[in-house]
């Protein structure tokens, strides 16, 4: 995966299992990169630093930061 140039979708992000409230807070305070059929899209560079912001909240529970470093490994892995 292309961390500079993919799009990322809310659906995508639930695919690994985020629940909807998950999501929002890693959506929350970025700017969408584009709407394509209704559904906003995020830069996958733009996500994967909430996220990185997201585990360093010690409040996350266990189960979710297991979700998020999944993202982060997806995101990395290209």
């Amino acid at each position: 995966m292309d961390n500079g140039t993919e799009k990322v979708t809310k659906l995508h992000l639930q695919a690994f299992g985020l629940s909807d409230y998950a999501v929002k807070q890693l959506v929350k305070g970025l700017d969408a990169a584009s709407i394509n059929g209704g559904l906003k899209e995020y830069w996958a560079s733009d996500i994967k630093g909430s996220v990185e912001k997201r585990l360093k909240n010690p409040r996350v529970q266990a189960a979710n930061q297991a979700k998020l470093q999944r993202v982060l490994q997806h995101f990395l892995a290209g």
